[in-house]
């Protein structure tokens, strides 16, 4: 099975972005949710990351976020206003507070979703980025979607074996789900690591010559327009 996040796969999206594009995104998304002034705004946030998102093609990870996002809304409105008590205060202080990061792990899915990882390191070693940030970044861009594979096989493995995954798994028979999910898990996203970091080291990652990339990468109109929405949004949060 194949995971939603796909680094070398073709772009299938209306929109591709500059890398760069991608990252500055990234850094004003975490902004504004830091500086974000109510509800409204941080909708209005999903909303465009969710626009984004389908614009560049990534469908599936892009919708599964955004529901998650307005399931967390709802358990955090029901939890202030039905019930109000201590319990459910704590238990909406705790949704609120992963509901917050959903719009930036949106956009850091998008972007590895959308990003090649030679595209990656040709617009990173434009910016002059030292090979000690280079290379991990590098290497995590392609750590994630790879163990989300490996993840996805182990379940659906155990399931034959009658072992019920995820949180409902682990209340059932949670040495069980420990030992035959977690304990593979944990073994497989070290294995990955040790191979990711042999590949990358025989393809040349650590080259100290100026890095070449056959497709081109450049500052579009469409990563301008792309920026400029994402000040007008953080001015208009600013300002209200």
């Amino acid at each position: 099975m194949k995971s939603m996040l796909k680094i070398g796969a073709k772009n299938k999206g209306l929109l591709h972005l500059d890398p760069r594009t991608m990252l500055l995104l990234l850094v004003m998304g975490n902004l504004a949710v830091f500086i974000m002034p109510s509800v409204k705004g941080e909708i209005l946030l999903t909303v465009m990351i969710l626009i984004l998102g389908l614009l560049c093609g990534v469908y599936g990870f892009s919708f599964k976020l955004a529901l998650i996002y307005f399931a967390f809304l709802g358990i955090d409105y029901i939890c202030m206003t039905v019930f109000n008590s201590h319990l459910s205060n704590y238990i909406a202080l705790f949704v609120r507070f992963i509901r917050k990061v959903l719009p930036c792990g949106m956009l850091g899915g998008i972007l590895i979703g959308t990003t090649r990882v030679n595209e990656f390191m040709a617009a990173l070693s434009r910016m002059n980025i030292p090979k000690s940030v280079l290379i991990p970044l590098t290497v995590m861009l392609r750590y994630f979607p790879a163990i989300g594979e490996d993840t996805k096989k182990i379940k659906n493995a155990m399931k034959m074996r009658n072992v019920t995954p995820g949180f409902l798994g682990f209340i059932k028979n949670p040495a069980r789900t420990i030992e035959c999910i977690y304990v593979p898990i944990m073994m497989s996203a070290s294995r990955r690591a040790d191979e990711l970091s042999a590949a990358s080291v025989s393809r040349g990652i650590e080259n100290p010559l100026k890095r070449t990339s056959i497709q081109e990468i450049r500052f579009r109109t469409v990563d301008a327009i792309c920026v400029l929405a994402a000040l007008l949004y953080l001015i208009f949060i600013w300002r209200i």
